[in-house]
């Protein structure tokens, strides 16, 4: 049995900074990075790779709302083969603006799964987008209540099986399951993500307003969409269209609604996959989803762009690389993309919404590298605008 759980709320921080200089972000919250004098320099004179960069630059925090691909539309019905059971926004909540939603409506729980060497990217989340959750919380192998250590609000979260990546699978079981457990009529969201996962809060709330009602009173299950491949321990026999399945890409973490927790902890955990040890976590909760008609909610911007980033690596390809549709699994990915989103190849710039929520991967794995990624996009180092910064 789990002897102690602690919640980390962003109003619970002491530590740190806040900068107000957001420019023409008009951002609606402040930056909040503390930089140790000696750190300084690495988090704000990063050398961005001219790719990443143009990526980096055509991402806005509070800008115009970008809605949601249309698959209804007849012009995109020729080219696109996965539309089976997807929840769509209506067209009205698609083209709303952000300004008159009740923010009572939008409390979001996030947690992140770590364990306790990597308590460092624990401090470094919450400082940066960790705060601005409506509480946040990480999963780890220790418990940490001190203030001043790192990884302040992690907890010791058991589950079955041993403690690896080979066995996320139960680990996430546990998450949600203590989410459900604990803190299901507190909050209406729910959103859970690696440790090398950067989050753009403001961005997923205005994009959670662009959906309207639906996004509280339907089963919501809100990330970015990648093939389901040949898994050999998924049944598809109850899909429409087995081999066109998708699943959530864990990498840019996913969400749910109060109503779609209840139902996967309270209805399908119990018999779905409940012995099975594997790292496909994510495939494994889209899989149980399924079960129940849930396929996942289409976060993809009118465009076709993508606004959930499971790799980082992959986004910054561009075709003057050379680089092929049929290589690895970045291949499959955007192969699928450019399917289902309007026969569009859709790489580096041209597959960024400009609306984006998550990014994870590459460049993220180390606490600099993510206040490095907070302070470039909030534009919250001085003297931002010199070339060091790669403007």
């Amino acid at each position: 049995a789990v002897r102690r759980w602690m919640l980390f709320r962003h109003h619970s921080i002491s530590r740190g900074v806040a900068s107000s200089s957001m420019e023409d972000n008009n951002t609606a919250m402040s930056s909040f990075v503390p930089i140790a004098d000696h750190d300084l320099e690495a988090v704000c004179h990063p050398k961005f790779p001219a790719n990443k960069l143009r990526i980096l630059n055509k991402i806005q925090i509070n800008g115009p709302p970008q809605g949601f691909y249309n698959f209804d539309d007849a012009s995109n019905n020729s080219t696109n083969s996965n539309n089976h059971d997807v929840h769509q926004p209506s067209a009205a909540s698609s083209t709303s603006t952000t300004d008159d939603s009740d923010d009572n409506e939008q409390k979001i729980l996030c947690g992140i799964y770590t364990y306790e060497k990597r308590h460092d990217s624990v401090t470094a989340i919450a400082e940066t987008w960790g705060w601005k959750c409506d509480g946040f919380f990480a999963a780890s192998t220790k418990t940490i209540d001190d203030p001043n250590k790192p990884g302040f609000g992690a907890i010791h979260l058991p589950h079955f099986g041993a403690e690896g990546y080979f066995n996320m699978w139960h680990k996430t079981r546990s998450i949600l399951a203590y989410m459900h457990d604990y803190y299901l009529e507190n909050y209406h969201y729910f959103y859970l993500s690696g440790d090398d996962t950067y989050v753009i809060m403001e961005n997923l709330r205005n994009t959670l307003k662009q959906m309207g009602p639906s996004a509280t009173q339907d089963p919501l299950f809100f990330g970015g969409w990648v093939p389901m491949l040949n898994f050999n321990f998924i049944n598809r026999t109850h899909l429409k269209k087995p081999f066109e399945a998708h699943f959530m890409d864990g990498g840019g973490g996913y969400l749910l609604n109060r109503k779609a927790l209840k139902l996967l902890v309270q209805d399908i955990f119990p018999t779905c996959h409940d012995e099975f040890i594997s790292s496909c976590e994510d495939v494994l909760v889209s899989d149980c989803l399924s079960l129940v008609g849930i396929y996942g909610n289409n976060s993809a911007d009118h465009t076709g762009a993508q606004r959930f980033h499971g790799s980082i690596g992959r986004l910054m390809i561009e075709e003057s690389t050379g680089w092929k549709l049929s290589e690895g699994w970045g291949g499959h990915v955007t192969r699928y993309i450019k399917n289902t989103f309007g026969g569009v190849l859709r790489i580096g710039v041209n597959s960024t919404s400009s609306e984006s929520i998550a990014l994870h991967g590459r460049g993220l794995k180390t606490p600099i590298e993510l206040k490095r990624l907070h302070a470039f996009l909030y534009k919250s180092c001085p003297n931002r605008g010199s070339k060091t910064h790669n403007n």
